[in-house]
């Protein structure tokens, strides 16, 4: 039978860091190069598999092909289909009445301005979302 652990108590209470403005756009500018670094690589497969087809006979159907075609070329834009595809909603759009947690909607949307003007980010709108997924169905 396995021994009972015992957590020991926090020497203190935990604050959230929150990082700079600088290591935000920092950390978004690497984020960005990382991006565009594979979407250059998907529009170069996409080239070389166009120009590969074309040369070729003519082994499949043309709906086919478009098929195909249509099927690859959507998969270049699978994050913007992810996107739309979430399992999100905006905190706006959550009930007032709604409990997540400790949180309700309207501590988590002050949590969200405190943050903004922390970060000196006021004068921007931000869409903040809540995410659903399965593990946080788990309990």
């Amino acid at each position: 039978m396995p021994e009972e652990q015992t957590s020991a108590p926090l020497p203190g209470p935990r604050r959230l860091v929150i990082p700079t403005r600088e290591a935000l756009l920092q950390s978004f500018q690497a984020h960005e190069a990382l991006s565009l670094l594979w979407v250059g690589l998907e529009l170069a497969v996409i080239v070389a598999g166009v120009s590969w087809w074309s040369f070729q006979e003519s082994l499949i159907p043309g709906w086919q092909f478009a098929l195909l075609f249509s099927f690859g070329f959507l998969g270049l834009f699978d994050f913007i289909l992810l996107q739309h595809l979430a399992n999100r909603k905006p905190l706006e759009e959550i009930r007032p009445e709604a409990k997540l947690g400790i949180h309700t909607r309207d501590s988590l949307l002050a949590a969200t301005r405190r943050v903004q003007e922390r970060l000196g980010l006021t004068r921007h709108k931000f869409r903040v979302y809540l995410v659903w997924t399965a593990i946080s169905l788990v309990t």
